[in-house]
């Protein structure tokens, strides 16, 4: 970690929840400014590490310098001018698009969890979504589970709203958690269901997965922060009613 991602580190997280790359454009600074904004350098050991910038009815934002954003990380790309990102909750250094961040957000979880569960021993998933698009979301985030692990992942629709994911692979459970897990030391039920599946022996369990309110990027913020003079990214989606219940089935071996 340089000097100066340490810096920016160690300003307050409220600071840093939203970013834009500063473009290379002159006059970006007056372009926001004519809007209503207004900015404060952030100066740390000397020098400007970013600057905040603010305007009345909408959270900060950190505008960084090209060479602070290439020592974050960006799985969406960051390319493209006065796109707004938003941190990741729980990797300080992970910035999406905000047109993307909520189902990314979903995605990721879901992820995790079954990564989780089947390093613990899990065969199949039985998923009954809420809505089409969250099964939907289900079924893209089997894509990433599936350049992950060393056996096979198939997913497939049992439903407009239901689906299932298999796994073919050892069968039985690593008794070791996954590298790199941001999600599984914030849900219980994950921690209480690994403990039972690893320790107990358990052959299935029941998981609820939903976005956590206070994760959500709102519509509305949005459609603010479009409207005072920031991309985002693409098309906004929201995924605050998006609800899954997982049935995890492991080995029997």
């Amino acid at each position: 970690m340089s000097a100066v991602l340490d810096q920016f580190l160690s300003t307050p997280a409220s600071q840093r929840q939203y970013l834009e790359i500063i473009p290379p454009m002159p006059g970006w600074r007056l372009a926001l400014e004519v809007l209503g904004w207004f900015g404060i350098p952030v100066v740390q050991a000397g020098r400007v590490v970013y600057e905040i910038w603010r305007k009345s009815g909408l959270p900060t934002v950190a505008m960084v310098p090209p060479e602070l954003a290439s020592e974050l990380y960006f799985p969406r790309g960051s390319n493209g001018d006065k796109v707004l990102f938003r941190c990741h909750p729980y990797d300080e250094i992970r910035y999406l698009p905000a047109a993307e961040y909520n189902p990314y957000i979903f995605k990721d979880k879901i992820a995790e969890l079954a990564l989780v569960m089947i390093s613990a021993g899990a065969t199949s998933f039985k998923i009954t979504a809420d809505a089409e698009s969250a099964a939907e979301m289900s079924l893209d985030a089997a894509g990433l589970v599936e350049t992950t692990v060393s056996g096979t992942l198939k997913a497939a629709r049992k439903g407009a709203t239901r689906v299932l994911w298999t796994y073919e692979g050892s069968g039985q459970n690593s008794s070791t958690l996954p590298d790199g897990l941001l999600w599984f030391n914030h849900e219980k039920d994950w921690q209480a269901v690994w403990d039972s599946a690893v320790y107990n022996g358990a052959k299935s369990h029941s998981i609820e997965i939903f976005q956590d309110a206070n994760h959500e990027l709102s519509g509305n913020l949005a459609t603010k922060f479009a409207g005072a003079g920031f991309q985002l990214g693409g098309s906004f989606r929201e995924t605050g009613s998006s609800h899954l219940k997982v049935q995890v089935n492991f080995s029997t071996r």
